[in-house]
């Protein structure tokens, strides 16, 4: 028979969900312990006891992410690391099956050595200097998240700084009419005639044509007629119209549901030379 013991500072280590063995609890030094008694041998209840820990720690990620957020993003404000604590939480509980399978046997790989020679395990120990590779891994989730987040952050602000820009100059057009056309989009007047193509021309000199590009040229040339009112068709990508109501806000009156040819939009009569 072995005795093993299992230790936390954090919570009380609950192995007993992961173990038909009989499992006591108590406390000492300021720290949480299961104690269990195996049959069998060392060797025998390594891998056992390996694959209960693994499956704790796998149900139990915010005590790691939040040492690794505390360690590694030490800058970001409590209400900052609530939030991608929760966003990371989240990530790994909805992730590939495969993925998270993959980790809990990587895991009990690890710790199955372990407990060949030590029959004593304190869980932060073992997930700050044991798991390398697992928390490499939880590290790079952590950091792709905490992107996304500044990368919204930013977003909000740019955003925020167009809406305060248009909401302070006098408009330069009554109403515009946003339009899909093939696979641009054209900014035509009441009367159909396009308005905002030499905007765009002149801003769009030396950039590539992709969607992207055609899109932030949109909003720039919407931006700089400040318009006092803005007709959306419905066919607009919802990223786009989304990116519109955030910057106009109640400047954006109707949606129209008609898809309108290319040839709907005319371009502004020239002047004979």
């Amino acid at each position: 028979m072995v005795q093993w013991c299992i230790g936390s500072q954090e919570d009380t280590p609950r192995i007993d969900a992961y173990l038909e063995a009989p499992v006591e609890w108590t406390r000492q030094s300021r720290m949480e312990w299961a104690v269990c008694d195996m049959d069998g041998t060392r060797t025998e209840g390594a891998y056992t006891m390996a694959r209960a820990v693994a499956k704790l720690i796998s149900a139990h990620y915010e005590p790691w992410v939040t040492r690794i957020l505390r360690q590694q993003y030490s800058y970001l404000t409590q209400e900052e690391r609530r939030i991608i604590l929760s966003r990371v939480v989240q990530n790994l509980r909805t992730e590939d099956p495969e993925a998270a399978q993959a980790r809990v046997d990587a895991i009990a790989a690890r710790l199955t050595a372990y407990f060949w020679t030590h029959d004593v395990l304190v869980i932060e120990g073992a997930e700050d200097f044991l798991l390398h590779d697992v928390r490499a891994g939880l590290i790079d989730v952590v950091g792709h998240i905490v992107d996304e987040y500044f990368a919204e952050h930013e977003y909000r602000q740019f955003i925020g700084f167009l809406k305060d820009y248009v909401s302070q100059q006098a408009p330069h057009a009554d109403v515009v009419h946003v339009r899909c056309c093939g696979k641009h989009v054209h900014i035509a007047d009441a009367q159909g005639t396009d308005v905002g193509r030499e905007i765009i021309d002149a801003l769009a000199e030396d950039l590539d044509d992709s969607e992207e590009t055609r899109q932030e040229l949109l909003v720039s040339a919407l931006v700089l007629l400040a318009p006092a009112r803005v007709v959306l068709d419905s066919t607009l990508p919802s990223n786009l119209q989304e990116m519109l109501r955030a910057i106009f806000d109640d400047r954006i009156q109707s949606v129209e549901t008609k898809l309108h040819p290319a040839s709907s939009a005319k371009r502004p009569a020239r002047a004979d030379s």
